[in-house]
């Protein structure tokens, strides 16, 4: 496995970042967790957070979703780093059989329409 050539820095703000974010939007900020998988050249962010917040996430029509999108581009074209977002939900657990699901392909990105 290569090594990451991302600064752990950036990686630690981006976290920190969505944090702030999304636990500002959901019911049971608590339940929120970012996890930040650093590759070679590309940041992989998965969210997760409580069941029954899904849908707030996602926002009608998958606005927020969008948005949220939207700002975390800002902050990696800001800082020069490529980043793929992942919104785990639950199914997405369930089919890992409790694990964190392994980053091989880009599932459908949050606010993506393609599932």
């Amino acid at each position: 496995m290569s090594k990451s050539r991302v600064n752990t820095e950036v990686t630690d703000r981006l976290k920190e970042m969505v944090l702030l974010v999304v636990r500002n939007l959901v019911n049971k900020p608590e339940a929120v967790e970012v996890n930040i998988r650093p590759g070679a050249y590309r940041v992989l962010v998965e969210l997760y957070t409580d069941p029954e917040d899904v849908g707030q996430m996602i926002g009608r029509r998958g606005h927020l979703a969008v948005s949220l999108r939207s700002i975390v581009a800002a902050f990696a074209g800001k800082n020069r780093i490529s980043v793929d977002f992942d919104y785990v939900t639950e199914e997405d657990n369930a089919r890992s059989k409790g694990d964190r699901p392994r980053y091989t392909q880009p599932r459908a990105a949050l606010g993506d329409n393609t599932r």
